[in-house]
């Protein structure tokens, strides 16, 4: 893709980046004036981890839709994105959760869990910096573990006490959409 053109009546730029032997893409999302030139205003921006270690994955074009179905998120680790219905097979760890602690302090995860809609949970481990994001890959192992459906879905989040920290949802998840939570 050049690096900037209009997508869904927004100009989109992209840039490809390595920080720490580490891929991304940072994309941009910008308003667009009446004349169709690029806009003042960002809609959005965010990073898309594509490979570790120099090694080059192949480029994904996908779609981010911003979701509206938010319950609760509003607690010190949020919900910011997911991708529950990745292009091709879902096995494998490829649909994924991106959780942010809002805070100024670490947060040790460990014992803290995700779960879908229909309560099954993925338990979560690691610490997360203050104001770090961090990509939670869904693994699926059994059918008692977290999926996230392609129809429609809820995430919960819970603390080593079971509190509820976040809840959102989100739509029927077309092929390669991420859904962003803000």
């Amino acid at each position: 893709m050049p690096p900037h053109e209009s997508v869904y009546g927004k100009i989109r730029d992209k840039a490809r980046i390595t920080i720490n032997d580490a891929t991304y893409d940072l994309v941009l999302y910008r308003s667009t004036n009446p004349n169709g030139s690029r806009g003042d205003f960002i809609r959005s921006f965010f990073p898309i981890f594509l490979s570790k270690d120099g090694t080059q994955e192949p480029d994904i074009d996908c779609k981010v839709v911003k979701e509206e179905g938010i319950i609760k998120n509003d607690g010190p680790v949020v919900v910011v994105a997911a991708l529950p219905n990745p292009e091709g097979s879902d096995e494998g760890g490829r649909e994924w959760v991106e959780l942010k602690n809002v805070t100024s302090e670490a947060i040790d995860l460990t014992g803290w869990e995700m779960a879908d809609k229909l309560d099954r949970p993925q338990l979560l481990s690691g610490i997360l910096q203050p104001n770090e994001v961090k990509r939670f890959p869904i693994t699926r192992l059994t059918q008692s573990d977290m999926h996230l459906s392609n129809k429609s879905g809820l995430i919960t989040l819970r603390d080593r006490s079971s509190n509820q920290i976040a809840t959102v949802k989100y739509s029927r998840a077309r092929s390669g959409h991420i859904f962003q939570f803000n």
